[in-house]
């Protein structure tokens, strides 16, 4: 996703994999910064599902702020 008018054509191809009911235990958004790009210093994003393996564990979600969830899963935070 480039820019906010990209967010529907995003979540169209999103929810292709994803079932909106039943979304991954979590994300993560790693930004890592790539210095001396011809256009200047840019920031590479990369997003990570976090997706449980076994139905019988439970995921518990803790939504810390708005736009920020901490997961936890298998005793992992």
């Amino acid at each position: 996703m480039k820019n906010a008018d990209d967010e529907d054509e995003f979540a169209d191809i999103y929810f292709q994999w994803i079932d909106p009911k039943n979304p991954p235990a979590g994300v993560t958004v790693t930004g890592l910064p790539i210095q001396h790009s011809p256009v200047g210093d840019n920031i590479l994003m990369e997003l990570s599902f976090i997706v449980a393996t076994n139905d019988s564990l439970p995921i518990k979600r803790y939504d810390v702020t708005r736009g920020c969830r901490m997961v936890e899963y298998d005793g992992m935070a």
